[in-house]
């Protein structure tokens, strides 16, 4: 990060340079993480929610953070220049109207969305399913997400990546690649993924007016702000709604159950882990999208049944529906 004028013992960190190995190195760890999408859910399911986060999540992050601080080539004579307290407060003001007018576009283009293909929407089906899951888990997750995940990525995008292109190439080029890698290191799907290239665009550009990663840090987590009191908001409207406790996983082609909410409809019934849902009150179900649409026409406390595929079997299982918010794992 920079201030206005930084003294003669520091330099910004703008004007920091890596080696390219450095840059291969971080390449690899991105793609490592990236693969993760590729993992066996059924497998990760078993592991302790804490680990699963642990690995998958906040061990990610702090990597992105210390990896530029750390592999930098150090000036001994040199400090990075803090921004003072006036530069924060002013680099905060001017976030204040990129982030509304990004979400104004954003909201407008996702009613646009929704108007001209009925059904369709540009909230990931990754948010949907995290604003219908345990708070237990997503109060931290959100709380995270406009905290420290904003500086990490900032340090590690804009900080590392950006500026090691934009050494090594014209600018307008590294803002370009630099922004793709952001966005498809997001791992909710290919339409988040076009949307947080998008982005990454806005924000390489506020970095690249405003010369210090202070602005696209409290753009990034005005973003992410934003987002999490919309999955927020999401979950307050899924409390009531009925639910069977069932969850999939992100890339099945089929309604194949991963794993059963505790104390939800689907554990007090007959359902297993690997059935394959089939229909839905004679419903023909395809993947868990359509199961979503078949059980939202219902009440909680209805009974339907659910025909499922085991085991080269057939069996047709009652299973009455419960308010989403009396479906809560055990302390």
């Amino acid at each position: 990060m920079t201030e206005s004028r930084p003294s003669p013992d520091t330099a910004p960190f703008r004007d920091q340079t890596w080696r390219t190995k450095w840059l291969v190195i971080g390449g690899a760890f991105l793609a490592i993480w990236y693969s993760v999408r590729f993992v066996d859910r059924e497998w990760m399911s078993q592991w302790p929610s804490v680990l699963f986060v642990l690995v998958t999540g906040i061990a990610p992050q702090v990597f992105l953070l210390l990896f530029p601080l750390s592999t930098r080539d150090k000036d001994p004579t040199k400090r990075i220049a803090i921004p003072g307290k006036r530069r924060c407060l002013v680099e905060f003001a001017i976030a204040i109207p990129i982030v509304i007018v990004t979400m104004i576009a954003l909201g407008g283009l996702n009613y646009l969305v929704g108007v001209l293909s009925p059904g369709k929407t540009l909230t990931p089906d990754a948010v949907t399913s995290m604003a219908s899951s345990s708070p237990r888990y997503i109060y931290p997750l959100l709380l995270f997400s406009f905290t420290f995940a904003p500086i990490a990525e900032e340090f590690f995008f804009r900080g590392f990546i950006h500026n090691a292109f934009r050494q090594r190439m014209p600018t307008i080029a590294a803002g370009l690649l630099q922004s793709l890698i952001f966005g498809f290191c997001h791992f909710f799907g290919t339409t988040h993924a076009v949307i947080a290239v998008v982005l990454g665009l806005i924000i390489t550009i506020v970095y690249e007016w405003r010369k210090t990663l202070v602005s696209p840090i409290f753009v990034h987590a005005g973003i992410n702000f934003i987002s999490a009191i919309g999955v927020l908001g999401m979950m307050a409207e899924f409390s009531d709604r009925p639910t069977i406790g069932v969850i999939g996983g992100p890339d099945d082609t089929e309604c194949i159950v991963r794993e059963i909410i505790p104390n939800s409809a689907a554990s007090e019934s007959s359902i297993a882990v690997d059935d394959i849902i089939v229909a839905f009150d004679e419903t023909p179900i395809t993947n868990f999208s359509a199961l979503a649409t078949a059980v939202s026409a219902h009440q909680p406390n209805d009974t339907v049944v659910l025909r499922v595929f085991r085991d080269g079997e057939t069996l047709d299982i009652a299973v009455t529906l419960k308010r989403r918010a009396d479906t809560k794992p055990p302390p």
